[in-house]
């Protein structure tokens, strides 16, 4: 077992803030997907966090238990994105933890918690994954796919269906420019 770093990570300025950990042994469960491509167009849509840390930033209290809560993002920059909502977030040792993007019953890997305040109270920021698609393919034997989840309103998107019913909502769809291509499972 490895742990791999992305070569230009700044922990002064939390740059960078993601890698793997490759296992002596492939794991017993079937590899998650990424998503593609987070843009502009993602403010306002939820996604699923996942984290052991702390429920009391002020305190410092809480750890260790696992927790899920579903938040907005609220900013998508270059290489991550942010949530800030009243009553939830993340916090001190969340980092690393998962955040996903729902389509149906399917999960994608969007984002790595990696920030926030100090009293884990008024924003959080993760790290976008769709950006550092080549690194986390980099490990030897991927096996990730990286996905385009369509979250387009349905009444937007294109239907693989016959003329005349509706498309379901929150379609997933093998990216064309990574069909064929496989990428190292994110293994945090």
């Amino acid at each position: 077992t490895s742990v791999t770093p992305h070569p230009s990570y700044d922990d002064w300025a939390l740059k960078h803030d993601i890698g793997y950990v490759t296992l002596a042994q492939d794991a017993p469960v079937e590899p998650m997907g990424i998503v593609e491509h987070m843009d502009s167009s993602w403010v306002g849509r939820e996604l699923v966090f996942v984290g052991y840390g702390h429920s009391n930033g002020f305190s410092q209290s809480g750890g260790g238990v696992k927790r899920v809560v579903t938040m907005p993002i609220s900013q998508v920059g270059a290489t991550q994105f942010s949530y800030a909502v009243s009553g939830k977030n993340t916090c001190n040792g969340d980092s690393g933890g998962p955040a996903f993007a729902q389509s149906g019953s399917t999960y994608l890997l969007a984002g790595v918690t990696s920030y926030g305040d100090q009293n884990c109270v008024q924003y959080g920021v993760d790290t976008r994954v769709d950006v550092y698609a080549d690194f986390v393919g980099a490990a030897p034997e991927g096996d990730v796919e990286v996905f385009h989840l369509d979250h387009r309103p349905a009444a937007h998107r294109p239907c693989s269906s016959q003329a005349g019913s509706r498309c379901s909502t929150g379609r997933l769809l093998p990216s064309p420019s990574m069909r064929g291509r496989q990428f190292s499972r994110p293994r945090v």
